[in-house]
């Protein structure tokens, strides 16, 4: 096990002490990392967290990890790579996106489907809580069990709940060989085959992506992206026999990693952003619609979860707002993960109006009485923000 001993950051007194401040100013702390999906800064009080970047501990033969949460993932992967390891998760932006904002925020990318997402990763988190308490939860081991799993309510808590100043995660081997075979498709019902072939079949890709450029068309035609990784000879065996059912393009390692890289971009990307958890069986004919109504868009659909995701412009807004309150209707749930984003689309950051909001309420007001932890939005304004009762 490799670890090295605790800098004076480790006591994190001064993000204690700056909560501090605040309750006694009254004020609010905006939690700040790498920018990726950077706020308006609306609070009085701003706690920076890219100085807190420092690798804690590497349990090499555990594959588990400990990091300070103003690590970037860039970074940390690059930390690992040279122990065979990896963090199987893409995020936005890694050069920019740190470990603490890939929490907060829930965020996953392609390989949600087969490696999971952040919150199946995380193991154990240290956060300072709105009191300026330093609180441990969870722990440095994979078969870690202590009552109710307070790290999983961080996850996708968005900087309203506490600072994230530690995490511990679990790692894979790093994949040998990573390659992707995409494959030309002309409407919703191609993508559907495609997906069905595969999902049928003898077949474990990574990712399986629908793409959908700007302005689709014969010359920028929408594609089915498969990744894989694994063993060399396991990989180019999966899409040899994919090729020989779905023909396709053949991706080697570097272009196939670009093209993942830049389906989890899409979220920072645009005037706004937004994405929508559907059916998987629905991912496809939704995203031919979006596409269809928003042609300035760029929209990726993974045809294994049924997450798409949508860079859209301002002059798409209205559009994109009709058809994601018709989509509500049926089911459709939807995050705008940027304040910007929920100006421009005019809708609520977390979608329509679910049973948990409450439950959402109460933690809120639990661990944080005062308010003390804010973004550009209040928090209640983000659950409720220009919804109308009629609206569906």
């Amino acid at each position: 096990m490799s670890e090295r001993p605790a800098d004076t950051g480790h006591t994190y007194d001064d993000i204690r002490g700056l909560i501090r401040d605040a309750r006694r100013d009254g004020g609010h702390v905006l939690i700040r990392g790498g920018g990726v999906l950077a706020e308006p800064d609306r609070a009085t009080h701003c706690c920076d967290m890219r100085a807190k970047s420092a690798l804690l501990a590497h349990a090499i033969d555990d594959l588990t990890v400990t990091v300070q949460a103003g690590m970037t993932v860039a970074s940390l992967q690059t930390l690992l790579a040279g122990h065979a390891q990896s963090l199987p998760l893409d995020a936005p932006r890694p050069q920019h996106s740190t470990i603490g904002g890939v929490i907060a925020s829930g965020l996953s990318g392609p390989r949600r489907s087969s490696a999971g997402a952040m919150r199946d990763l995380l193991l154990g988190l240290t956060f300072v809580n709105a009191d300026g308490e330093l609180i441990r939860a969870g722990g440095r081991v994979v078969k870690n069990v202590a009552g109710y799993d307070l790290c999983k309510l961080f996850c996708g808590s968005w900087g309203w709940l506490g600072v994230i100043v530690e995490a511990t995660l679990r790692l894979h081997a790093a994949p040998q060989h990573s390659a992707a075979l995409r494959i030309g498709v002309r409407d919703a019902s191609d993508a559907e085959r495609v997906a069905r072939c595969v999902l049928e079949g003898p077949f474990l890709p990574a990712s399986m992506d629908l793409l959908l450029p700007a302005g689709a068309s014969p010359e920028a035609p929408a594609s089915v992206l498969l990744g894989f990784e694994g063993r060399r000879e396991t990989v180019e065996t999966q899409i040899t026999a994919c090729r020989e059912q779905l023909a396709g393009e053949y991706l080697p390692g570097d272009d196939a990693l670009r093209q993942r890289q830049a389906i989890s971009d899409l979220l920072v990307d645009g005037d706004a952003t937004i994405r929508f958890s559907a059916a998987r069986a629905d991912a496809a004919e939704l995203a031919f619609q979006l596409a269809r109504q928003c042609p300035a868009a760029r929209v990726a659909a993974s045809l294994a979860s049924g997450a798409i995701n949508a860079a859209v412009r301002v002059t798409d807004a209205r559009p994109v707002r009709e058809l994601t309150l018709r989509w509500a209707q049926s089911g459709v749930s939807w995050l705008l993960p940027t304040s910007r984003s929920v100006r421009i689309i005019d809708l609520p950051m977390f979608g329509p109006p679910r049973s948990d909001w409450p439950l959402m309420r109460r933690v809120k007001q639990a661990l944080d009485p005062h308010g003390i932890f804010a973004r550009a939005t209040p928090f209640d304004d983000s659950l409720s923000h220009a919804w109308r009762a009629d609206a569906l």
